[in-house]
């Protein structure tokens, strides 16, 4: 078998593997779900206080196992943080990359969330887009990892109104959309944003949590200009993004007239527009980062608590 990643994992599969049993009767026996078994066998998350007590019945281990168990994660976890960083659009061609080559980088990503071939998914061309990127790109990070390079990326810029309100009604604005509908945050002030894109290709908790904690600090760095997102429109399409939408706070707002992808049984998922209205409440979105951008918030929009 594959070695386990933590000596957490490696225990929990060295006991399966002398008795013979199935990850799902594993599961079963402790008396948790698969998932939760598959993510600390995969060393996705360290077991909370109640799953610990389970696998102590279970397993016999001591408070001494189960302390340096944590103590081998906080140590796995720490070198994995590293494998990942993440940096703007705006640092990757100061550092050098060619505006083509960040470009070529995306759409190698988004290759792997295959659109079907129809006039109503046209996103528009790669010189339109190169213009946009060239425009805000402050506004872009993309996700690196240490030996693949680019693996993942998100993209907002902010908008008119007028573009705003098009994209809440499912408007195909990725292949209409120019400069001239962008505004540049160059003036304190209210904005609305349009995220465009948040894509990886990397799955595991670590990517998409470094992804979205820099999400958090790039709006937090905006609130520190006095400059304030009202509300945040995105397209949204596979149900692991609908999920975390929901999670942070995103409502649902309508179904897109023309955007679909393709999931892993190729079959077409129609894309889903949703919004989180951060003047009206600020959802979820201070558990990803420090505590400095809720309060900035509240009092900009007189919600003072």
């Amino acid at each position: 078998m594959k070695e386990p990643k933590t000596l957490l994992a490696r225990e929990l599969e060295y006991f399966r593997h002398e008795k013979y049993y199935s990850q799902e009767k594993m599961a079963e026996l402790i008396g948790i779900s698969f998932k939760s078994y598959y993510n600390h066998i995969k060393s996705e998350y360290f077991p909370s206080g109640k799953h610990l007590k389970l696998y102590q019945k279970l397993l016999g281990w001591t408070s001494s196992d189960i302390a340096a168990m944590r103590a081998d994660y906080s140590a796995y976890r720490g070198q994995n943080q590293k494998e990942f960083t993440v940096k703007s659009f705006d640092e990757l061609l100061k550092g050098g990359l060619e505006i083509n080559s960040l470009w070529n980088a995306m759409v190698k990503i988004l290759d792997k969330f295959p659109l079907p071939d129809d006039e109503g998914n046209d996103m528009g061309s790669k010189e339109k887009w190169c213009r946009i990127y060239d425009l805000s790109p402050d506004t872009g990070y993309a996700l690196l990892h240490h030996s693949e390079g680019i693996v993942g990326f998100w993209y907002v810029v902010a908008v008119t109104e007028e573009v705003y309100e098009r994209i809440l009604e499912g408007e195909n604005i990725n292949r209409e959309i120019d400069t001239c509908d962008i505004r540049v945050f160059d003036m304190e002030g209210d904005y609305d944003l349009y995220l465009v894109d948040f894509f990886r290709t990397s799955e595991t908790i670590v990517a998409r949590r470094c992804m979205l904690r820099k999400f958090m600090e790039f709006l937090e760095s905006l609130a520190l200009q006095d400059i304030y997102i009202k509300r945040i429109a995105a397209n949204v399409t596979s149900y692991i993004a609908q999920n975390s939408c929901k999670s942070h706070g995103f409502k649902y707002i309508a179904e897109h007239k023309y955007h679909t992808m393709y999931g892993k049984d190729n079959l077409p998922i129609p894309t889903k527009i949703y919004e989180l209205n951060l003047k009206e409440s600020l959802g979820k979105l201070s558990f990803e980062t420090s505590d400095k951008l809720k309060p900035l918030y509240q009092f900009h929009f007189g919600k003072r608590k």
